[in-house]
């Protein structure tokens, strides 16, 4: 058998991938390709939709990595390939300090809380909450440059001037394929120049923006969206941005999550408990244990 594995943006492109193989077929997996401080590409997996054609849906996320795990084969990936490391949401801090150092290999722009036993769900899933620092909250827009018309009384025409700074107007999406002007963006004649300088069309691109001050900036092109952020989006960025929720405010709800942490634990413990098939007399204590795995795995299936 011969298997092909592809990669698939958020455009729906398609790509093969040469050199690398699995040791199964018909996997879809969720992730994303970055490129470290030293210049290493790599995979980072999130999550796995289905294993050998079968969809899957409520099996634990780190259950699902283990799986792949073992049949993917890095000898010949043209990049590393990771499972995403799954840390408790009560140690945080220890997260925040990783993530911080500069031991860390890639740039992250904050914490994504997920639950455990949760669903994948395909769009925006609303059970999944991120948290980035105030001033890395950002909103993809779609730009629209507004040029100085310039009236040459001595020719007697009018033309735009497309070398002097122009308004750049920000809209985001208002459903059914419709755009809402929102906001400027704000930028210096330097930066102006620097966008020039990329001899690249800049109308109706999409951009990624930060705010600042109560101004937009820009940050950088979105070459892999073809559309800007809901309103809908745009509106929580924004409650973000004005709730200000720093990685200090974060922490001193730790206590209370790690409490209730172990109260969940405590709980599922006790079921687990009294799912133990009870023990026969003369029934030897290995024999015992086995079928209360196998019982649980059946369970759990």
């Amino acid at each position: 058998m011969i298997l092909f594995l592809f990669q698939i943006t958020r455009a729906n492109e398609f790509f093969k991938v040469s050199n690398i193989t699995f040791g199964s077929h018909e996997n879809l997996i969720d992730g994303e390709i970055i490129i470290d401080k030293e210049g290493q590409t790599k995979y980072f997996a999130f999550d796995c939709m289905a294993q050998e054609g079968k969809v899957i849906h409520l099996t634990k996320i780190y259950e699902k990595y283990m799986e792949h795990k073992i049949n993917f084969n890095k000898s010949t990936a043209p990049f590393k390939f990771y499972f995403k490391e799954m840390t408790p949401s009560y140690k945080m801090e220890m997260v925040l300090k990783h993530i911080g150092s500069k031991d860390f290999k890639h740039v992250s722009d904050g914490l994504i809380f997920t639950a455990v036993n949760a669903p994948y769900t395909i769009g925006t899933d609303k059970n999944i909450l991120k948290w980035k620092p105030p001033h890395l909250n950002t909103v993809d827009f779609v730009l629209d440059l507004e040029f100085q018309q310039v009236n040459d009384e001595k020719k007697k025409f009018k033309y735009k001037d497309y070398d002097s700074k122009p308004r750049g107007h920000l809209f985001i999406g208002s459903g059914a394929n419709n755009i809402k002007e929102v906001g400027i963006l704000s930028f210096s004649k330097d930066e102006w120049e620097n966008l020039k300088f990329l001899k690249e069309p800049l109308i109706d691109r999409i951009i990624e923006c930060s705010c600042e001050n109560k101004q937009w900036r820009f940050l950088r092109m979105r070459e892999d969206k073809e559309t800007p952020n809901h309103i809908s989006v745009y509106n929580s960025v924004l409650e973000s941005i004005f709730d200000n929720i720093t990685a200090q405010k974060l922490l001193t709800i730790v206590p209370t999550i790690a409490y209730n942490w172990k109260q969940v634990r405590h709980h599922f413990d006790n079921v687990f408990q009294q799912m133990k098939p009870k023990k026969r007399s003369g029934e030897p204590l290995d024999s015992f244990e086995s079928k209360a795995i196998r019982q649980k795995i059946e369970d759990r299936n």
